[in-house]
């Protein structure tokens, strides 16, 4: 008894460790973008922050991200992605349009608009890219910059261009080149060039828009190495035009890039899960976009319940002992800097490792082999259960009982599960040969004594008697 209330309180300790290990939190993506509309609203700006990982797929927004904003000079990507597709970007033609997006050249918009379709560019973008909800056309015939977009379809149409092989090449290299200055000398570096480098960038600025007057800045283009696409949008009063509403965009990509870069959450791969009797490993690999090498922080739970923790900067494989039934874990991954917990679901997998005796309650429970309880192996003596063995019988002595059958030699090792419920659910082994053979040592003495007690005293014989009769 002494040893199971030992083995019972270390199972205690060790599961209140567990129940103490909380996941790994962090700010996330989704609270810079947050914090990167927060920086506008919170001066009276309208806005919308959209941001898609272009690598995993994965969607972040803020502010309103799916009203609708002028699109001011934003639209001229939509003429020169019209004109591509179409076959048209040759000649002239084509340095032209290099000059409206690299300078952002309204006589150049208004020379080629009608080429890319005029004010349905927006329709036939959006139908080419199957995007349901990119905008809609100016209000005013041919007053392109009246164009309606949001940030949330903006983002997507950049997904659409860096997939397409006619398009993204030629458009993402000349926004890579955007000028610092535009042809009408506005300063074309607020907003995420400001806050980052290496961008390739679409800006617009105006009047524009169904709450005309009005100043609107746009800020849009690709990050870090073209894995994200960036869409802000921000419309202020007529007052804000310029400089103000300028250096609040700017506030708002520095918000959303801190640090210079977007903080990407870790990249976990779909996690596999397999079986070795009621042993489970769910294995993957995992990595921070950021700081490759950096460790990062795997758990496994179940239902909210913590099953494993590891530290890896790649592949990792966690192990932990499961109850009988189907089952299907939670993998989540920190991340080395503020970037958001990444996480992915596995499979179902069932463990089937009952015990094979009857009476057996469950996997790896010490349960008495033999139906109703303790079975003799030997001439009335008890049998003990273990976990894995099958039956170690000596001659007349007792035998051991494993609840996953097979038969195991005297003396070998014998495992003792305690299964632990409850928070943590932790599975205590204590595995031990010693205590196996004190106890048959003790079930011996204690038959030997009952035995010398059940004979008479006239009836014993000396040892002498014994060893002279054996010599006659």
């Amino acid at each position: 008894m002494r040893l199971v209330r030992y083995a019972l309180a270390i199972a205690g300790l060790a599961a209140m460790q567990l129940i103490a290990a909380a996941p790994a939190s962090a700010a996330g993506l989704s609270s810079d973008a947050s914090a990167a509309a927060a920086a506008a609203t919170g001066q009276g700006y309208r806005t919308g922050v959209a941001v898609l990982d272009l690598s995993t797929g994965r969607y972040y927004g803020a502010g309103d991200d799916t009203g609708s904003f002028a699109s001011e000079s934003v639209v001229k990507v939509m003429i020169a992605t019209e004109l591509l597709a179409t076959g048209q970007m040759s000649g002239a033609t084509e340095q032209t349009a290099y000059q409206m997006i690299t300078e952002s050249d309204d006589d150049d918009a208004d020379a080629l608009y009608g080429l890319a379709g005029g004010d349905d560019v927006i329709n036939l973008v959006a139908a080419r890219y199957h995007l349901g909800d990119l905008g809609t056309p100016p209000a005013r015939p041919g007053w392109w910059g009246d164009t309606e977009i949001n940030a949330k379809g903006l983002v997507q149409l950049y997904a659409a261009i860096a997939r397409d092989p006619v398009v993204g090449p030629w458009l993402i290299n000349a926004m890579a080149h955007t000028t610092e200055y535009g042809a009408d000398g506005t300063y074309q570096y607020f907003g995420i060039p400001s806050a980052t480098s290496g961008a390739a960038i679409k800006q617009g600025w105006g009047d524009d828009g169904d709450d005309s007057p009005n100043a609107v800045f746009n800020s849009t283009g690709y990050v870090d190495d073209d894995r994200f696409a960036v869409a802000i949008l921000t419309d202020g009063s007529p007052s804000t035009y310029g400089s103000a509403i300028s250096a609040v965009v700017t506030a708002e990509a520095r918000a959303l890039m801190p640090g210079g870069r977007i903080d990407a959450p870790a990249i976990l791969s779909a996690p596999s899960v397999t079986a070795d009797g009621s042993t489970v490993h769910v294995t993957g690999t995992v990595s921070d976009p950021d700081s490759p090498g950096t460790q990062l922080r795997v758990q496994v739970s179940e239902h909210g319940r913590v099953l494993g923790t590891v530290r890896t900067s790649g592949r990792y494989d966690v192990a932990f002992v499961a109850d009988d039934g189907s089952h299907t874990y939670t993998v989540t991954v920190g991340n080395g800097g503020d970037g958001g917990a990444t996480t992915r679901t596995t499979g179902a997998i069932t463990i089937d490792d009952a015990p094979s005796g009857a009476g057996a309650t469950g996997s790896g429970s010490a349960t008495p082999a033999g139906s109703g309880g303790a079975t003799p192996a030997g001439s009335g003596s008890p049998a003990i259960a273990g976990s894995r063995g099958g039956a170690v019988a000596g001659s007349g002595g007792p035998a051991v009982t494993g609840s996953r059958g097979g038969a195991v030699a005297e003396g070998t090792w014998a495992v003792a599960v305690l299964s632990v419920t409850g928070p943590g659910a932790l599975v205590l082994s204590a595995v031990a040969a010693v205590p196996v053979l004190l106890l048959m040592l003790v079930v011996g003495l204690t038959r030997r004594r009952r035995a010398r007690r059940a004979v008479p005293s006239e009836n014993r014989q000396s040892l002498s008697e014994v060893v002279g009769r054996l010599d006659a």
